[in-house]
């Protein structure tokens, strides 16, 4: 979800198969550099993948997500990814996710130079609040419902009155919960998932207003429990990397199944795949074939 989302190619490269790592614990030992007020720093993941290509070879990916900017912040991302590379003898592939209000672009390097010394270190941001509502809405990536909970909270932060700020906020947030709802591509499990993120990140204050949005929320009958978002990246994450590996376990017993000449029609009732996905890598699998054949 979160790795797809930020790094649309990643999985080329990555292997599905292998289950990813989470390092924050061996990571954020105490004294860490990269210590900072449960104001500014809402999470901080760090992920190991391995490759597909070279085996036992692996990549390190960092999420941190910032509310606030602080001026020494591309400093210390640099001293997060050295002490990284320290650790684990590798490069730390960090993205920034900024969900602070302002469009102001913020830097995504650290440089530093004197007496013919260079140091200068590049890091991918993601600003939320110059992301387009339309163009999250049509991203089929359920990880842009969580950067959409995150633009609306920003909205309500512009309005200074709290019974106004409150309804826009329930007026969004039922928006959001029936867009869920409503997606035909999300299992039971992730559409759970988004749901106790909307309803916990996007806060509503007024308890009159509270009162009206828990009404509505009844209809929608659906079971609440604390969810915040690093749970969600988390576990985003890990459904993910298992989902690309249960995928390509499928389409491997499809393929010998094709190869020993099984009828489409059987393949596709045994594996409760539409014939047209059956026929297709049946395609695949006779192009393959006729290409390894020798001469």
């Amino acid at each position: 979800m979160g790795i797809r989302f930020f790094y649309p190619n990643a999985y080329k490269i990555l292997d599905p198969e292998r289950q990813p790592e989470f390092l924050n614990t061996e990571f954020n030992q105490p004294g860490a550099a990269m210590e900072t007020d449960v104001t500014t720093k809402i999470a901080d993941v760090l992920i190991k993948f391995y490759t597909r290509k070279i085996k036992g070879d692996w990549l390190i990916f960092h999420f941190e997500i910032q509310d606030k900017y602080s001026s020494n912040f591309n400093s210390r991302m640099i001293t997060y990814n050295l002490r990284g590379r320290d650790i684990f003898g590798k490069l730390v592939i960090s993205c920034v996710i900024l969900t602070e209000v302002t469009l102001k672009k913020r830097p995504d390097f650290f440089k530093s130079s004197g007496l013919g010394n260079l140091l200068y270190y590049k890091y991918n941001t993601y600003k939320v609040s110059t992301q387009s509502d339309k163009n999250l809405l049509a991203d089929p990536n359920p990880f842009a419902i969580i950067i959409l909970s995150s633009r609306i909270v920003n909205m309500g932060r512009a309005i200074q009155e709290e019974i106004k700020r409150d309804e826009m906020l329930m007026k969004k947030k039922l928006e959001l919960f029936k867009i869920v709802q409503s997606r035909k591509d999300l299992n039971y499990k992730n559409k759970n998932k988004l749901l106790n993120f909307i309803y916990w990140y996007i806060i509503i204050k007024s308890k009159e207003i509270k009162a009206i949005f828990e009404k509505e929320l009844y209809k929608i009958n659906i079971k609440i429990t604390r969810m915040g978002i690093e749970q969600v990246v988390l576990e985003g994450m890990l459904e993910e990397a298992r989902y690309e590996g249960e995928l390509r376990k499928q389409n491997e017993i499809i393929t010998e199944m094709l190869k020993v000449n099984l009828p489409d029609e059987i393949i596709a009732l045994t594996t409760k795949l539409p014939i047209e996905k059956v026929r297709s890598l049946a395609i695949t699998v006779k192009n393959n074939s006729s290409i390894n054949t020798p001469n």
